[in-house]
Formats: structure tokens, C-alpha cells, sequence
């Protein structure tokens, strides 16, 4: 297939559908990953598509798109100034346990350098960023939550065989009563049980996450030895979670969403 059709036939793949993911493209175009990024990056040359990590989505509906898309490019600048800073708390020869999320994905960027990593994750984003890298991948399976693509559960419990001193993870909400929640019961369950495992659990999460309290604990915020978010924070926020401020890694490379608070 020449990629003119290919080209076309990806632009009809969203005219239905929120995103495209890599993975999806070589499986349905029989393509390497390098052939698909290079598609995927011409029709956003051509402004037809944004890419968000893993995949694309249209570039007219940036603005009315929802769910894991709408996430990709929320608060991106606070995101990427946070997956740089993490990304050096990581060092040759980690282990690593690498939750779901657009801010991990962030991290994940930055890992690609890295030397001997060995990384656990269930989220489908985070192993193919990895795919074409020297990173050892692990993938729990289980059932595919085709909302925010990752496993939803992880059927054959194949987390029992790991014991990754680090653990990077990022939230749905974070309070400092109730510390790290999600909205899946799946996730959460997971997430429980692989930070029972770690030594040191590192959480990223971006200024928005803070205060907010959603169904499903997935760990207590004492629990969390490092936070890393952006530096122009809310000060009732600071001042909730004073107890934990030496916990606290503030990035402030980036401008704030907020113009009134530049």
C-alpha cells in the first residue's frame, strides 16, 4: 500500500473514532513502528492531525474531544516540565513499575536515554513508547479498557512475580486525606497491588489534580516518599498538604494555564 492511501484511510479511521493509536496502524496497515510515526508525522505536518503520545487524534477536535485524547493535551506544558524533572530521579539499571496516565507518559519520554531499565506497566501508551528502545518491557495482561487502554484487570496476576523497587504513578485526584484516587475500580486494585511491592513511589500529577477526591483509593498520600508537580500551585493547596512538604518536588519551567497567574 502506497502511503497516499495509507494517508487517506487514516483520516477516515477518525472521522469515527476519537484516536488512532500506533499499535492499531501496524496492526491494521501490516506497517513498522517507524513507518506509522512517519505518517503520522506527515499529516501533522499538513495540519490534519495532533499527535498525543501513542497515537493522534484530529486536529479539529482538539477542542471537543473527550476522554483519554482530551487528557493528552490538557496542561501539557506542566506536564512536560514534569516528566523532565522525574525523569531524573530514574537511573540506569531501575526497575521501574510505571502506572497508567498522560503525565507518566510524559516521564516515559524522557526515559528513552536511560540504560538497563526494566519497566512494569499495564498501560498499552507506556509500552509503546517503549517498543523501540533497549528497555526491558513487561506487560501485565488482563481485559482491555479500550477507554484509556490499559488493562482493566490483570487476569493471570503475573504482577506477583515482580518486586520493582521504584514505582512512578499518576492520579485522578490527590487529596491529603485521601490521597491517590482513580475512577476504576480495575485500576486502582492494580495499582494497590504493585505499590505494596515498591520501595519508593514517586507520583506525578499535574497542579489540576490537586483537591480533587474521586471513588477509588489507590494508595494513602503518606504512603508516596516524592511528589512532583508544577510549582504554581494554589496556596490553600500548599497549605493542605503542609504536613507532607519535604515530600514535594516543584518544577517551574513552564507557564502557568492560568494567565492571571504569570
Amino acid at each position: 500500500m502506497q502511503p497516499n492511501e495509507r494517508y487517506d484511510l487514516i483520516m477516515q479511521m477518525l472521522s469515527s473514532q476519537d484516536m488512532v493509536t500506533i499499535p492499531e496502524l501496524m496492526r491494521t496497515f501490516d506497517i513498522s513502528i517507524e513507518t506509522a510515526r512517519r505518517d503520522l508525522n506527515y499529516l501533522e505536518k499538513e495540519k490534519l492531525i495532533k499527535k498525543v503520545y501513542g497515537g493522534a487524534i484530529l486536529f479539529n477536535r482538539i477542542g471537543s474531544i473527550s476522554g483519554v485524547s482530551q487528557r493528552m493535551v490538557e496542561n501539557i506544558a506542566e506536564k512536560e516540565a514534569i516528566g523532565r524533572k522525574c525523569a531524573e530521579l530514574v537511573h540506569d539499571g531501575d526497575t521501574l513499575f510505571l502506572g497508567p496516565g498522560t503525565t507518566v507518559l510524559q516521564v516515559v519520554k524522557n526515559l528513552k536515554n536511560k540504560k538497563n531499565l526494566t519497566v512494569v506497566t499495564y498501560s498499552l501508551y507506556v509500552a509503546t513508547e517503549l517498543i523501540s528502545t533497549d528497555t526491558t518491557v513487561y506487560f501485565i495482561g488482563g481485559r482491555i479498557n479500550n477507554k484509556d487502554a490499559h488493562t482493566e484487570q490483570a487476569l493471570d496476576r503475573s504482577w506477583d512475580f515482580f518486586c520493582p523497587p521504584k514505582a512512578i504513578i499518576g492520579a485522578s485526584g490527590v487529596s491529603s486525606k485521601y490521597g491517590v484516587t482513580d475512577f476504576e475500580p480495575g485500576d486502582s486494585y492494580i495499582m494497590r497491588e504493585m505499590l505494596s511491592r515498591a520501595a519508593n513511589i514517586i507520583l506525578v500529577a499535574d497542579n489540576s489534580k490537586f483537591g480533587l477526591v474521586h471513588s477509588c483509593i489507590s494508595c494513602p498520600i503518606s504512603d508516596v516518599n516524592r511528589i512532583v508537580t508544577g510549582a504554581h500551585q494554589k496556596e490553600d493547596i500548599l497549605q493542605d498538604f503542609s504536613n507532607y512538604a519535604q515530600r514535594f518536588l516543584f518544577v517551574d519551567d513552564y507557564p502557568p494555564a492560568d494567565p492571571s497567574q504569570r
